[in-house]
């Protein structure tokens, strides 16, 4: 297996530059004009949407993630966040049920494929599905979930992006965090339940990457995979608003 991590990770700065800023348009989405190159990126820069405006989001996860972020540009701490507990919500006046971003999948699940078809190869398919359903079967983690998705999306990026690890009240938080913009954005609303589906599986492929790539790298001391999830994990944050 370890050969095709090495592969992948060769080739992840793709799937990288598919998340920043510069891309070839292929697929327009009918109800908003917007283009994308497949389908799953609708469905990601969707859900991603509201929390991209005005560093919104950014700004409100500090308390969450404890405003002490290498690398991460400085922010105004005027108290003005309305989240700043842990999954308790003891602290915020409004905490939404994470059930709100339940939804049932909907279509064949393509966006494995989509992946390895960035990548070049393929073959690599099976490979990401199989990371896809260690996540999505692991224990505590809520399955077909899109703020849990995102959420673990995140998780995985800021501990290799900044080798630090969130506890868990803080992962919590930060659930309940994305939860809540999907809701209060309309994003979620707004997202048919195919574009759940590929946004989840978009978001749930990312995480698993970027987590597999950095421990495969640490156990077989490769430079090439920690340096690909480190490149995927900083483009992540960067979607969600986080800039380095």
């Amino acid at each position: 297996m370890s050969r095709r991590f090495v592969r992948v990770a060769c080739c992840v700065a793709l799937i990288a530059a598919v998340i920043g800023p510069e891309r070839a348009w292929a697929y327009t989405n009918p109800y908003t004009g917007l283009q994308y190159d497949s389908w799953s990126q609708a469905g990601m820069f969707t859900a991603l949407s509201q929390m991209q405006q005005d560093n919104a989001f950014y700004l409100r996860s500090i308390d969450v993630l404890g405003g002490a972020r290498s690398g991460a540009r400085n922010a105004p701490r005027d108290g003005s966040s309305r989240h700043a507990g842990g999954p308790s919500g003891e602290t915020s006046p409004r905490r939404l049920d994470v059930s709100a971003t339940d939804f049932k999948p909907s279509g064949p699940r393509r966006v494995a494929d989509e992946f390895a078809a960035m990548l070049g190869d393929h073959g690599d398919a099976e490979l990401l599905r199989t990371l896809h359903g260690a996540i999505d079967g692991m224990e505590g983690f809520r399955r077909n979930n899109l703020a849990y998705a995102m959420a673990f999306a995140l998780f995985a990026s800021i501990q290799v992006a900044e080798s630090r690890s969130l506890d868990e009240a803080q992962q919590y938080a930060l659930i309940d965090l994305v939860n809540e913009f999907l809701i209060d954005g309309g994003a979620f609303e707004s997202m048919s339940p195919r574009a759940r589906t590929d946004a989840y599986d978009f978001f749930v492929i990312t995480g698993a990457l970027i987590t597999a790539l950095d421990d495969e790298g640490r156990k077989q001391r490769d430079r090439t995979m920690r340096e690909g999830a480190k490149l995927l994990a900083r483009s992540t944050l960067d979607a969600f608003g986080f800039e380095y």
